[in-house]
């Protein structure tokens, strides 16, 4: 495989894909200990004045962590190399760690951030971007290993066109229709549900596809890709069903979105990593232990915290051991491409 050999590990696309589960893993760690809390002698104390600065960069880099790691994983089981993939595997982990779907990411950058859209315009577009976003890495893993099987029928042909179409109805969609407005809003209708409910029913063909295509459904890396995915599916619907279509306001919304906002940051990142071990038929304790706890620790932070209402207890009980969880990952991974 080529690359840049860097003492025993080669610097290619399997530990690029590495270096940006780790850096993922830094940057949630810092928001968690670094930002979110610091240790005074009254205890913990939020970080107001820092918080937001480095909220916003965190995020930023989350919603390309699902699709690098997919990515780089895929080229690593293609053994593809040269100048270009040597380039991205070293430029993607290193534009992340200095803060650095495409078209959306620039058209927010150059066409709302640069040309300095402001007030309802700039939160609309804002919020489609995010939106789509979440599905980029979830979608993006599961087409790369589709090929990989070289899964065809009407139903992956269904989800092949749906998928990236629906993508592009919900963003720009709203984009174009954002400039009427409702009232004194700016009106994400009608594209966001045209764009919505058709990409809910290609996650759901999704989920039973990859049921299919991982066949053997003992607990393994296979089955918990499978479970990550029912999972995001759950927790999307809840929030469009649940809480917008039920007209659910006040902080009970607020605690359930930012829920969702959360495990939505690991979805794409884990189904990759998951269905890459999955194909390498990695198999041991450590595997059996994040193919458990990498489903169940998500299940664990939004149910717990949508039941509760509040972040405590179940925000850390989830949080904590998924940290874990992604650094046993990270571990995986590195021994998995040397």
């Amino acid at each position: 495989m080529g690359g840049i050999e860097m003492g025993v590990i080669e610097m290619g696309p399997g530990m690029a894909a590495v270096a940006i589960v780790f850096l993922s893993l830094a940057a949630k760690l810092y928001m968690s200990f670094g930002v979110r809390v610091k240790q005074s002698g009254n205890g913990y104390e939020p970080l107001e004045a820092l918080q937001d600065n480095a909220s916003k960069a965190q995020l930023n880099v989350a919603e390309y962590e699902g699709i690098f790691t997919a990515i780089f994983l895929f080229l690593y089981l293609k053994k593809a190399d040269g100048l270009l993939v040597t380039i991205v595997s070293i430029g993607a982990p290193l534009t992340q760690a200095l803060y650095l779907s495409l078209a959306a990411k620039l058209f927010m950058s150059f066409g709302i951030r640069v040309a300095k859209v402001e007030g309802e315009k700039k939160e609309n577009a804002s919020s489609a971007q995010l939106n789509v976003a979440e599905y980029e890495g979830i979608f993006t893993a599961i087409f790369l290993f589709l090929y990989l099987k070289k899964a065809d029928g009407l139903l992956v042909t269904i989800v092949s066109i749906g998928a990236p179409l629906t993508q592009a109805l919900y963003f720009w969609g709203r984009v174009a229709t954002g400039l009427g407005t409702r009232g004194n809003r700016q009106d994400p209708m009608p594209f966001s549900p045209i764009g919505a409910l058709p990409r809910y029913v290609c996650m759901g063909i999704s989920v039973y596809i990859l049921y299919n295509e991982i066949g053997n459904m003992s607990v393994g890396p296979g089955l918990a890709a499978v479970a990550v995915l029912f999972l995001s599916l759950a927790a999307k619907l809840f929030m469009s069903f649940g809480i917008r279509v039920a007209n659910v306001e006040g902080e009970k919304k607020q605690n359930a979105s930012k829920a969702q906002l959360n495990v939505a940051e690991y979805e794409g990142l884990f189904t990759a990593a998951l269905l890459f071990l999955h194909v390498q038929k990695d198999a041991g304790t450590l595997v059996t232990i994040v193919s458990i706890g990498l489903p169940l620790t998500q299940a664990i932070y939004f149910w717990g915290r949508v039941a509760t209402g509040s972040p405590m207890p179940f925000s850390p009980i989830g949080a904590l051991p998924r940290y874990a969880c992604m650094g046993i990952l990270a571990y995986q991974l590195l021994t998995a491409v040397n």
